[in-house]
């Protein structure tokens, strides 16, 4: 048994495309991938036999085959009867830039296509409760209703694990790696600002008129000194709920990657 696969109606071409969800969470991939690293995977093939082994697992059962399998849909492992990390998961594993392993989980969460959906479709706003989200992916993207529950539960907790479902429930997979992606730029310690529902940056025009006091709108400003590093920040002396939101969703970015 390999990726779960089901099939999806284009609605460009009328065509039936194949759509991937994996049998167990990220979690449980992310362990058999500790395996194959330990191993020696990022460099070599690892049997099967000799994973089961390490694992202390039956080769033939069915848990085993799930963890094997959710772990090529969500792209950390690669191979059929021998496996090797993938590019993505040396990435994760010998990371060479701080923001490299969450960057590495950002991929793995949008690997499988079900999940690549569900991001498409909700990213930057609120995901729906499971149970939505699993008739969702029952109806929409074909999940057979025995699978759609777990896989529902599936994403949501790998999106919370990864970093990118914040407490109140939204979505910000791209808000995320952009940030990432800006602060591993050369030179660039300034997430780029862009007035984009789907981005949790402020927009320009709130960012300009809580920092010119000449538009007559009241604002605060908070000026902080740390190790010689200046940080500078602007805001209305009234924030209403949507801004606050964007707002805070943005100081979440600049919180420094766990040594």
């Amino acid at each position: 048994m390999e990726i779960a696969q089901t099939e999806r109606g284009s609605e460009d071409n009328g065509k039936r495309e194949l759509a991937s969800y994996p049998y167990m969470g990220l979690a449980a991939a992310l362990r058999i991938a500790d395996a194959v690293k330990d191993l020696g995977g990022a460099k070599v093939q690892i049997q099967k036999s000799l994973l089961a082994s390490h694992l202390e697992e039956s080769e033939k059962s069915a848990s085993f085959q799930q963890k094997i399998s959710a772990s090529k849909s969500f792209g950390i492992i690669e191979g059929r009867s021998d496996y090797s990390l993938s590019e993505s998961a040396k990435q994760y594993y010998f990371p060479t830039g701080e923001s490299d392993r969450t960057l590495a989980l950002l991929g793995f969460l949008a690997s499988p296509s079900a999940f690549s959906q569900i991001i498409k479709r909700f990213d930057g706003g609120k995901l729906p409760p499971r149970q939505l989200l699993a008739n969702i992916l029952h109806r929409e993207l074909r999940v057979p209703a025995s699978w759609k529950d777990r896989v529902a539960a599936f994403f949501q907790n790998a999106a919370e694990l990864v970093g990118c479902l914040d407490s109140s429930g939204f979505l910000r997979f791209r808000a995320l790696k952009e940030g990432l992606l800006s602060k591993s730029r050369p030179g660039s310690n300034v997430i780029p600002m862009q007035a984009d529902k789907a981005h949790v940056s402020p927009s320009a025009q709130a960012v300009g008129e809580a920092s010119h006091p000449e538009s007559g709108i009241e604002s605060n400003v908070w000026n902080f000194s740390f190790k010689g590093k200046a940080v500078r920040l602007s805001t209305p002396s009234e924030l209403d709920s949507p801004l606050w939101e964007k707002l805070n969703a943005y100081v979440q970015l600049l919180k420094p990657v766990n040594e």
